[in-house]
């Protein structure tokens, strides 16, 4: 006695990936019911303090923004000031009076020997380094090779 079963290739392919699926499905049933191996406990001596860990908790932590400027130069001309500044290891650009430094800190103002920075309402001072050599003795801009 013979069936006459025919099954056509789309069908057994289909049948093909019920059973992949069925199978992948017991697999992470199995795998997500096993209990979790115990934790590990800590060491019960003192800790040592990751810098790396420290330092991107200051740059990232809540609290104000941190901000490391270096003025390089101060320019003067026709009623018009520019600051040249590096801020937070950038390469030096150019800097007006309301241009933004970094998040929440604006320049205020710019004077002789140092650029006022507006940070969260408070005026911060950044001062230009001294010059060196025969310049060192003029005030105000010196132009500097």
């Amino acid at each position: 006695m013979r069936l006459g079963l025919r099954v056509s290739a789309s069908f057994a392919a289909a049948l093909l990936g019920l059973g992949l699926l069925l199978a992948a499905l017991l697999y992470w049933a199995m795998a997500l019911r096993q209990p979790l191996p115990a934790a590990p406990q800590a060491a019960s001596g003192p800790a040592a303090a990751d810098p790396a860990a420290q330092a991107l908790a200051q740059w990232f932590g809540p609290g104000e923004v941190r901000m490391d400027v270096e003025v390089s130069g101060l320019l003067r001309s026709a009623g018009q000031a520019v600051a040249v500044m590096a801020v937070n290891g950038q390469p030096p650009r150019t800097y007006r009076v309301g241009d933004e430094v970094a998040q929440s800190a604006t320049v205020a103002a710019i004077e002789g020997d140092a650029v006022l920075v507006r940070r969260d309402g408070q005026l911060v001072r950044y001062r230009v380094p001294a010059p060196r050599g025969a310049d060192a003795d003029q005030d105000g801009i010196v132009r500097r090779p």
